[in-house]
């Protein structure tokens, strides 16, 4: 809708920049969707990644949460792996510190450098050479799906200083020459780095059903909206890391997993069945382990232990629970709900992709044959004319 109006504006120069401007952004990112295709695999490695970084702010060492238990060591360590701020910071190597600040700047410059290319040959109306467009492509995928959190975290820690140095590297004074230097640099970059992601997150999201991409969905409203939470996750959890804001990231975490999770039943977002699933379930377990966080801030003074082992094992039913639950949702919308009679636009949804899911592999699964007859032979009594 946005485009065909841009498109209706006058295109010379009386048309306002800020129109002119959007509608070029569309039409790079337009063209960036074209041959669009990622792997179901890449979908599922890019949702773990994510995932298993919101669980490094439940399990952080660093906030000092009130988890006890053999377990929890190690699955600090390999969550604080994914989230990279955290163990640089475990370590304490100020050369490792700069290294991955630079190396997240120079994937932003060249990020930056390859739209640039693309955004002239989108004006021209011809491409040179078709290998930025898989650089950028790659890096959209990357930059929100696995380093939205980590690179937030990287340059917002230049801000983090102790006793006047800054806390990693303490032979860097803060507030004064370079570190002012580095401040406005990495904020650039930041600013830069989110406008990317905020770009991502509305227009580089495939929405066709037909296309074969494990990350096709019907709108762009959950990526926006993980976008917005992890942002200020990473801010929050590394600036609230005293014991008096427990409270506050606890009851964070635990509200925007409950939504998280409302959102799924709703919606069943992502065509694809095990992208879908991997993801009801990643969501789920989210819920979990800050539900187990919250019970642990009740019980902080008492003596206990395992709730590492207790979030694994609950993981383990929600999988169960979690299948069975899309499927009764899905099997509800399909039988119960007369197709002319579904008003919500999401049951409509999944209501279509169902069924052309199931034409697509009726001819190599009896099961799928056996559901695509049963589902007509419903509508068929459900519906006389």
């Amino acid at each position: 809708m946005m485009l065909e109006v841009l498109n209706g504006a006058d295109k010379n120069n009386s048309t306002p920049l800020r129109k002119r401007l959007i509608q070029h952004i569309i039409e790079v990112y337009s063209e960036l969707m074209r041959q669009r295709s990622v792997s179901v695999p890449f979908a599922i490695i890019m949702l773990s990644i994510m995932t298993l970084q919101l669980f490094g702010y439940i399990f952080h060492s660093g906030e000092h949460f009130p988890f006890k238990g053999d377990w929890n060591g190690p699955v600090t360590s390999v969550t604080n792996l994914f989230r990279v701020y955290p163990a640089i910071k475990e370590i304490g190597s100020v050369q490792m510190y700069w290294i991955v600040q630079y190396v997240f700047v120079g994937l932003i410059m060249v990020y930056v450098g390859h739209a640039i290319y693309v955004s002239y040959c989108v004006a021209a109306g011809k491409f040179f050479f078709l290998l930025p467009l898989k650089v950028i492509r790659n890096l959209n995928s990357l930059f929100f799906w696995a380093l939205l959190m980590p690179v937030t975290e990287m340059f917002v820690s230049i801000f983090f200083c102790k006793s006047g140095n800054h806390k990693i590297d303490t032979d860097l004074k803060c507030w004064v020459g370079i570190h002012i230097f580095y401040c406005f640099l990495f904020i650039l970059f930041l600013i830069i780095f989110l406008s990317i992601n905020l770009a991502v997150s509305i227009l580089y999201n495939e929405s066709s059903s037909s296309c074969i991409d494990g990350l096709r969905r019907m709108d762009t409203s959950l990526e926006l909206l993980l976008l917005l939470y992890r942002i200020i996750v990473a801010v929050m959890a590394n600036l609230a890391d005293t014991t008096g804001y427990h409270w506050v990231l606890a009851l964070l975490y635990v509200t925007a997993s409950v939504y998280l999770v409302f959102l799924y039943m709703k919606q069943m977002p992502y065509y694809d069945t095990t992208v879908s699933l991997f993801y009801g379930i990643s969501v789920c377990s989210y819920f979990w382990g800050s539900l187990i966080l919250l019970v642990a801030k009740f019980l902080h003074s008492a003596d206990y232990s395992g709730q590492a082992v207790l979030i694994i094992v609950g993981i383990l039913i929600i999988v169960l629970i979690v299948t069975n639950a899309r499927t009764k949702r899905i099997q509800h919308i399909l039988f119960t709900t007369r197709y002319d009679k579904i008003r919500d636009e999401c049951e409509l949804d999944v209501y279509v992709n169902t069924i052309l899911t199931l034409l697509k592999e009726q001819a190599k699964n009896e099961l799928a044959e056996m559901s695509l007859l049963g589902i007509l032979s419903h509508h068929k009594s459900e519906c006389h004319n």
